[in-house]
């Protein structure tokens, strides 16, 4: 499965599942400094992102990253749409989309 980066970014700030910790990683999701090193217009196969394990002292549980990713997808009654427009509309944009009582960032 292939995910949006800002979908992925928005799972591992604000729904990280509790006392879980990443492993055995083909692509690391955070940079030297330990922040997320993923662009959110941009598509990653989260089979790459290894596996969450609890932390010591926790339920034994291990499985993928992606496993827990979907489950979380699942729950969702939103969608993350990624538009790109030309800086001189970007603040028309977004007033677009609040006056709907959505959500934008712009980055």
């Amino acid at each position: 499965m292939k995910a949006l980066g800002a979908d992925i970014k928005d799972f591992w700030k604000n729904h990280w599942p509790e006392n879980m910790y990443v492993e055995d990683c083909e692509e690391s999701l955070l940079n030297e400094a330990g922040e997320l090193n993923i662009e959110d217009a941009e598509k990653y196969s989260l089979s790459r992102f290894g596996y969450l394990l609890r932390n010591v002292g926790a339920t034994a549980d291990e499985s993928s990253f992606e496993t827990h990713f979907r489950r979380w997808i699942k729950k969702r009654d939103t969608v993350t749409i990624v538009v790109t427009v030309p800086i001189r509309m970007a603040d028309e944009c977004i007033s677009l989309v609040e006056q709907a009582g959505w959500k934008a960032v712009k980055s």
